[in-house]
């Protein structure tokens, strides 16, 4: 008890309060209560609004659609958004996945964190500054209603950075006076975790404030990681990575018997903060969130480039958001803005322990080439400039700086003149100011060291006709981005036939882009070969990646207790931004600068096609004691990662097979168990130089129990990775620097406590 009084006392201490959020937000206040109790509806009667954002149901929706309900959150005991959506179809993950992006998933071949947009009540939450969306314990998922995925390009209402879905979660709104609801979970590795959730109305008739208050904490002390291989923390297997002649002597005196950077040796925490408040008055909205993560820097790097031995080197982050808005809806019409902003900045404690990363192979082959023009070695200039370099970027604590100020304005217009025509447009506007991430400076706020700041604008038109035009529903609409000068137009169109009750089908084509974040430039150096010392952020220009997609698919339910979903997909992103060093070749440019950083390649590709169905075998709707569901993703494609490749013929980290089943089991409406089997053939690691890595496909086995001691209270128990099974994740940055695959976790028991009041 006194542990978990000394957390909450922690938590309730540690913030320091600061403001922020971001665009367009979702009129969920137009929904009653009843309408968003999905998990009172068959599977095919369920209703989102992020698809559309209007409410519908998803049979008469052309895109692939899933909802994760309160009731499946509560059940299977969901802490991050990646364990809710890690048992849905096309959906890969990794857990942990990087220092900086925390835990990552893959969705149709493409990083989710960077490629899919995430929203929080319609609200998109991922920095500008950062290459993803962090995500830990920090969200509100387990104070979450429902949690929304739409699969496919959505820029047509969303903007940039939805090339591959839209993920909302949707918090919880009561119409009864008081709801409250706490979790407190304790797990292997000394796990705690504690969210509450307090929310309610006062008033009467429409003049009604609704309110509700959110905060969690979670901890975690170490990560109990499975290591199928130690040639991955063998320093020689990095070899061929590596140029500098400093680099490779140091990897070839490799000593076993003394290497101190064994991965056993070494903690890896994690922490997870967030505090929230929403308000709504009328038409009048308010709320603000505070979201505080961190995780080891060294997840996912390999011991070359890294040293695994201080727990206390991490990446953390605070993102911070507000969001005033209005809203009035009428018989006719309704109109929406928003004024939101949000405020990120990277824990100034936070530190990568570098040995040598790209860069610094970079720099000391610059430095050997230097000491050698004359035709032999120099040793003294040479060790001259390797004691510079090694002062300057690797000696001692090296820390991590980044921070970015957005600012948006969003205004949406929906009529509605008949009821089979909806028609709606807006236009939406961002400001940001923002500070690239720079990972070497000597001592934290070092500004002596720091980028310039990044500002910037850019914005989004769109409009959408929907017409229900019985028995088909015809979705079409397009935006008009610009930024930077740089229009461009994002289709998106679907059409929805409801041939029977029992069967609708539908079709579905869209684009969208990705915008470069200012990531990518803190990352990418320009170093003249006639003052290597002193490499400088190189201002190169990028671009935007494109996604375009086409879908068909049906959903069928001929029986009460039988339900299927199955689409079909092919999706192209092009112009991708790629790692990459670039050092000119011909002899009259011998002088120039070498180019190490992230480059758009126009010939660049992912090509992937697959099939994509989930299974239902029962029906929670009228309290079936057993329900199997199956989800099956069969895929295939290629990729070109450079110009100067042939493509690839498959999609790296991407399984041909993925296959999900879940069967639960209810026993008098208080026991409660799962059983979660994940499946994945074989797949390709991504290294993009020869030769290709194939790793070992994996079946993982999660078992969970659910007991009601009363109404209000339950307690459960769960084993992740029952089997102990051994596979890889996700890559942590897909440069040279990363392990050879990344290990996940073993074996872990999670034991808690959740209470819920409604009255």
């Amino acid at each position: 008890m006194a542990r978990v009084l000394s957390f909450i006392a922690l938590f309730l201490f540690a913030w320091t309060l600061s403001a922020q959020v971001d665009t367009a937000g979702i009129p969920i206040s137009r929904l009653g209560r009843e309408d968003l109790r999905n998990d009172l509806l068959p599977f095919d009667k369920q209703t989102v609004v992020t698809a559309s954002r209007s409410l519908r149901e998803i049979r008469d929706l052309p895109f692939t659609t899933y909802i994760i309900t309160a009731e499946e959150i509560r059940n299977q005991g969901y802490v991050t958004l990646v364990d809710a959506v890690r048992m849905l179809p096309g959906i890969r993950v990794s857990q942990p996945g990087s220092g900086a992006d925390g835990e990552t998933f893959l969705m149709r071949g493409l990083l989710g964190n960077s490629y899919c947009k995430i929203l929080i009540d319609g609200v998109p939450v991922k920095p500008f500054a950062t290459r993803g969306m962090p995500i830990g314990a920090q969200l509100p998922v387990r104070q979450a209603d429902r949690i929304e995925v739409i699969y496919g390009p959505a820029a047509a209402l969303y903007g940039s950075d939805a090339n591959a879905g839209v993920i909302n979660i949707i918090t919880k709104r009561s119409e009864r006076p008081v709801y409250a609801r706490a979790n407190l979970t304790m797990g292997g590795n000394g796990f705690t975790g504690l969210d509450v959730f307090f929310g309610g109305k006062f008033g009467k008739n429409n003049r009604l404030l609704r309110f509700n208050v959110y905060a969690s904490a979670a901890n975690r002390n170490d990560t109990d990681f499975l290591d199928p291989q130690d040639a991955i923390y063998d320093p020689r297997t990095y070899l061929d990575r590596y140029r500098s002649p400093l680099v490779r002597q140091s990897i070839l005196q490799f000593d076993s018997a003394t290497y101190y950077t064994r991965l056993p040796q070494a903690q890896f925490p994690h922490q997870s903060r967030s505090l929230g408040l929403n308000l709504a008055y009328r038409g009048l909205r308010f709320s603000t969130d505070i979201f505080y993560r961190r995780d080891p820097s060294t997840l996912g790097l390999n011991p070359v480039a890294v040293n695994y031995q201080n727990p206390q080197d991490f990446h953390g982050e605070r993102i911070t958001r507000f969001r005033f808005g209005y809203q009035r809806y009428a018989a006719k019409w309704g109109i929406e803005t928003n004024l939101s902003g949000l405020i990120y900045a990277m824990d100034p404690q936070s530190s990568y322990p570098y040995q040598v990363n790209q860069l610094g192979d970079a720099l000391y082959g610059l430095s050997y080439l230097k000491a050698s023009q004359s035709g032999s070695l120099d040793q003294m200039l040479y060790d001259s400039l390797v004691q510079v370099i090694g002062d300057r970027y690797f000696t001692g604590n090296r820390f991590s700086s980044a921070e970015s100020n957005e600012f948006d304005l969003d205004l949406i217009l929906s009529v509605y003149p008949w009821k089979f025509l909806e028609w709606s447009a807006g236009i939406q506007g961002k400001a940001f100011f923002s500070r690239a991430q720079r990972n070497n400076l000597r001592f934290p706020n070092d500004t002596n060291n720091d980028l310039p700041l990044e500002e910037g604008q850019f914005a989004n038109a769109f409009t959408q006709l929907i017409l229900s035009l019985k028995p088909f529903q015809v979705f079409s609409g397009v935006s008009y981005y610009i930024f930077d000068q740089k229009p461009q137009i994002n289709p998106r169109f679907g059409l929805s036939w409801r041939a029977t009750d029992q069967l609708s089908l539908r079709g579905f084509y869209g684009r969208a882009l990705r915008q470069p974040p200012v990531y990518y430039f803190g990352q990418t150096y320009l170093i003249p070969k006639d003052n290597i010392l002193n490499p400088s952020p190189a201002p190169i220009p990028l671009e935007p990646e494109e996604t375009s997609s086409w879908e068909a698919g049906f959903r069928w339910h001929p029986l009460s207790w039988l339900h299927a979903d199955m689409s079909w997909f092919s999706s192209r992103t092009e112009n991708f931004i790629v790692y990459k060093k670039i050092e000119p070749l011909e002899e009259e440019l011998l002088n120039a600068p070498v180019l190490l950083g992230y480059f758009n390649f126009g010939d660049t590709y992912l090509d992937i096609q697959g099939i994509q169905s989930r299974i239902t075998l029962g029906n929670p709707a009228i309290s079936n004691r057993i329900l199997l569901e199956l989800g099956l993703t069969w895929s295939r494609g290629e990729e070109r990662v450079t110009v100067q490749k042939a493509p690839l013929p498959y999609v790296r980290e991407y399984p041909q097979w993925l296959i999900k089943t879940r069967l639960t089991y209810r026993w008098k409406e208080r026991f409660f168990t799962t059983l979660d089997l994940r499946m994945a053939t074989d797949f390709w690691a991504n290294n993009a130089e020869p030769p290709a890595r194939r790793l070992e496909g994996y079946k993982i086995v999660d078992l969970n129990f659910r007991y009601h001691l009363t109404r209000n209270f339950q307690t459960f128990f769960q084993i992740r990775n029952l089997l102990a099974d051994e596979f890889a994740g996700i890559s942590a940055t897909g440069t040279g620097d990363d392990l050879q695959f990344n290990p996940q976790m073993g074996r872990t028991l999670w034991v808690g406590l959740s209470y819920d009041l409604e009255q």
